[in-house]
């Protein structure tokens, strides 16, 4: 059931991070409203749920396997942080995104962002985690 919940982040998610950064490369080429339009349109339903699939996973892990977290809690404890971080930036331009008035170019930017860096902090935990450094 754990991998169930982690193959279903990492589709759900890719896609996520991918839009985010076409939508910043739109938004610099000037043709945002008819990418936007699609993103906007194709992501709406999901990106509520793309963390919750995360959640499940770590809490079914941590759950089944407690003495997991006393290996993985320090190995982890930074990549996890920074991936923690640029989630929580990214939520916040979902609700920006959607509740608020227009959209900032700073904005556009930290999730273009993110689409970028929140794989590269957990492909770096995978690594750790799945490398036998700790």
């Amino acid at each position: 059931m754990l991998w169930i919940f982690l193959f279903c982040y990492i589709i759900i998610a890719s896609i996520d991070f991918g839009a985010g950064f076409f939508a910043l490369h739109s938004k610099m080429l000037g043709k945002e409203k008819k990418i936007n339009h699609l993103i906007h349109r194709y992501l709406n339903p999901v990106w509520e749920v793309t963390n919750v699939f995360f959640v499940f996973f770590f809490v079914g892990f941590i759950g089944f396997f407690p003495d997991s977290a006393k290996y993985l809690g320090t190995v982890l404890l930074v990549p996890g942080s920074i991936a923690l971080v640029l989630i929580s930036i990214r939520s916040s331009f979902y609700a920006f995104e959607n509740y608020g008035q227009d959209t900032k170019l700073p904005w556009i930017v930290l999730y273009g962002l993110t689409g970028l860096f929140i794989p590269a902090s957990l492909a770096t935990a995978l690594t750790i985690s799945e490398g036998g450094l700790y």
